[in-house]
């Protein structure tokens, strides 16, 4: 097992380091892009600084050995004092997280209470005391905009939510979008934007605390029915004798052309000369797990209810049901296109009963 360097020999300033919790498919390819590109832009009298923390340590000692070089000089490393040890050591930190209750445990059990520590000592530190917090996760809108109003009730502390479009293919080329809110408006989001820059090709500035997270969620809602039609319609095209790689090139030079026929298509063979190939053609493994978008439409379906005029969404709740189906038939972890393979399966099982 490697030797990780502990924070407590880093030389680099705190405002110069930068830390990424969360190391899972997403936020394992947009730390190892903000981290290459970061020490690209690096001149040898402004060397940045990177620290690493997941739940996980196996996925802490898989990033430092891809960063194997960076790592033997020491400047990324993992925290091995645990998440509070970050906010002592780096002035912007970047969270990335499975839900609401991943990230109100790390929040307010870990980072706050070294943040009251930093900001509120009766002998402040020599270096700059500004900390930028980054959260990237898809959670609760009313939660987000909570924790960053106790989070900015700290003087020097800011925070802004900054989700992400484009599944782990754009984590791994940094052409990502980032829907972006921030409390702070223009101001914070000018701090942040170069790095996010660095991890994605569209970064918008969406408003206020929760706004970025108010436009994932609508933007999945959206994902989530096209997937729902392409799926219904590939199989229905598949059952009429259409070649799947056919259908796919009629709907893609036609009107119903949109992300899940064109780029992230659930039908196996579909997408014949993709590079990579879809997940579809490959066991459906990778891409955006069919979990999280079960928890995105239902994120969605919460924000409806509790808008200040309720919005009824038919077609989210259908959605939600199909999805809901799909993780409870065990296809959960598996890329969210694997909605055709569970539709393709049902409608196998209903005919045999039929010819029974």
């Amino acid at each position: 097992m490697r030797l990780t360097p502990t924070l407590r020999q880093a030389v680099v300033p705190r405002h110069r380091t930068l830390a990424w919790i969360g190391l899972g498919q997403m936020g394992f390819n947009m730390a190892s892009n903000l981290l290459t590109k970061t020490f690209d832009a690096d001149s040898p009298s402004t060397e940045s600084a990177f620290v690493v923390h997941d739940a996980v340590p196996a996925a802490v000692e898989r990033f430092l050995d891809e960063h194997a070089e960076a790592a033997s000089r020491g400047r990324v490393r993992g925290a091995e004092g645990g998440a509070e040890e970050i906010p002592h050591y780096a002035s912007t930190i970047f969270t990335m997280l499975p839900s609401t209750p991943q990230v109100k445990s790390l929040y307010y059990t870990s980072l706050l209470p070294s943040l009251s520590q930093i900001h509120n000592s009766a002998s402040p530190p020599t270096q700059p005391t500004t900390t930028t917090f980054i959260d990237c996760t898809t959670l609760d809108v009313p939660f987000s905009r909570a924790l960053s109003s106790d989070l900015r009730k700290i003087q020097g502390v800011d925070f802004l939510d900054a989700p992400v479009s484009g599944g782990v293919v754009g984590a791994k080329a940094g052409t990502l979008a980032f829907m972006v809110g921030a409390a702070g408006g223009e101001e914070s989001f000018g701090r942040v934007r170069g790095m996010l820059e660095r991890m994605g090709g569209r970064v918008v500035l969406c408003g206020g605390a929760g706004s970025g997270l108010a436009a994932k969620i609508v933007n999945n809602l959206v994902l989530a029915q096209h997937m729902l039609a392409v799926s219904e319609g590939m199989l229905l095209g598949k059952r009429l004798g259409l070649p799947p790689a056919v259908l796919a090139s009629v709907i893609n030079t036609s009107t119903g052309k949109c992300w899940s026929s064109e780029i992230n298509n659930p039908c196996p063979g579909a997408l014949p000369s993709a590079v990579p190939p879809p997940p579809a053609d490959r066991d459906y493994a990778g891409g955006f797990a069919a979990k999280l978008m079960n928890k995105d439409i239902h994120l969605a379906l919460d924000a409806a209810r509790a808008a200040s005029e309720p919005v009824r969404l038919e077609g989210g709740e259908l959605a939600a049901r199909m999805y809901e189906r799909v993780v409870g038939e065990g296809e959960g972890e598996k890329d969210f296109g694997v909605l055709f393979r569970v539709l393709e399966r049902e409608g196998a099982e209903h005919l045999e009963r039929e010819l029974l």
